[in-house]
């Protein structure tokens, strides 16, 4: 044994069982001196007895401590095959009713409706409200700013291929409302204002100069946007993954009295219509329940 496993066994040792050893010690110590002839292969043997007696209660305690110390494996009420989980046939909906005084997707509403009151159904849980998730920090910035961002690099990826098509009549400027060009097109002036402010002087001005469409210079912009906008999907992503491993742990103490439990992104909930109609928890209505897929339960979380 290395000294520093030694010294760790050693820290699970009570100082009242060292100290009263080493008190006992003392006492057979004098004995012996009284005694005319003495024994030394009984006292180191006694010694030696104790010393193992000791080390061994440590080790047992070290065992019994890191041997537990794994989580229980969870379980599901029944099997897989017979409990509801959503399908093709499901009736989907993104809008959340109410069935009981909980909020449900109406894919689950549907499911507790027709489910005998005994059916095990698979439940997705998460947060009704949403102002968690925009607050949420991710590569510092919250989340209702990594979507605004988003949303900004999309509507800029639109109107950059619009103006692929028509660039070419744009940069004629008013010419376009005013005489036409030479092929035939003409636009009114209420059109033409309505494009130009649409695009907006600071696109319009860097990709068409002196009257010249600057077309492989939009190309390139173009690329360059869009693998922005596959890096920020690729950022709320990540964000969403952490959000739900932040906020599993609450969700799934509210729920601790029912099969509850963390998997692939999720927290999931195996119960019945008969229990979820007198389901205990708190604030039941900051949840939303939605019906949860096999596929998804089943599956790795991809990264």
């Amino acid at each position: 044994m290395n000294q520093v496993l030694f010294n760790h066994v050693m820290s699970y040792i009570d100082d009242d069982i060292v100290e009263n050893f080493f008190d006992n010690k003392g006492k057979r110590e004098n004995r012996a001196k009284s005694k005319t002839k003495t024994r030394p292969f009984i006292k180191w043997g006694a010694l030696a007895a104790a010393f193992c007696l000791v080390l061994t209660t440590g080790l047992v305690m070290i065992f019994n401590f890191f041997g537990n110390s794994s989580e229980p494996t969870f379980a599901l009420p029944t099997s897989a095959d017979n409990i509801l989980w959503f399908d093709d046939n499901t009736v989907v909906s993104n809008a959340d009713v109410e069935w009981n005084g909980i909020n449900v997707s109406f894919s689950l509403y549907d499911a507790l409706e027709k489910s005998a009151s005994d059916k095990y159904i698979a439940i997705i849980v998460k947060y009704a409200n949403n102002d968690r998730l925009n607050n949420f920090v991710f590569d510092n910035k919250k989340y209702s700013e990594h979507v605004s961002d988003l949303n900004l690099l999309e509507a800029l990826s639109e109107k950059y291929g619009e103006l692929q098509k028509e660039g070419e009549q744009l940069k004629f400027g008013e010419l376009l409302y005013t005489e036409g060009l030479s092929d035939g097109t003409k636009w009114t002036k209420a059109y033409y204002d309505e494009r130009v402010a649409y695009y907006g002087s600071d696109i319009l001005a860097e990709f068409i100069v002196d009257g010249v469409f600057l077309a492989e210079q939009l190309e390139s912009r173009i690329a360059y946007n869009q693998n922005q906008i596959v890096e920020k999907e690729t950022t709320i992503s990540n964000l969403l993954k952490a959000y739900d491993e932040n906020i599993a742990p609450t969700i799934i103490s509210a729920f601790d009295k029912y099969s509850v439990t963390y998997k692939n992104g999720n927290v999931y909930l195996f119960i019945t219509p008969s229990e979820l109609k007198a389901i205990d928890v708190d604030n039941i209505t900051d949840y939303s329940l939605h019906l949860a897929s096999r596929a998804g339960y089943d599956e790795p979380h991809s990264d």
